[in-house]
């Protein structure tokens, strides 16, 4: 079986990424496109994980 890794864009905490009225947020969409994907390859018989499937991760930064 083959494994398949999606990337999703950007976290929740990242600055900007989304539209001019910020209703459109990078983040949210990419997720849901990629859990769009891993549904159907996971039909087709694929192994899907996501990198980032909840809204963030908890990152310290130095």
């Amino acid at each position: 079986m083959k494994t398949i890794i999606l990337g999703t864009a950007h976290l929740k905490s990242t600055p900007g990424k989304c539209s001019p009225d910020g209703k459109f947020k990078e983040y949210e969409y990419s997720r849901e496109v990629c859990k769009a994907i891993k549904l159907i390859l996971n039909n087709l018989g694929y192994k899907v994980f996501i990198d980032i499937e909840d809204d963030d991760l908890n990152v310290t930064q130095s």
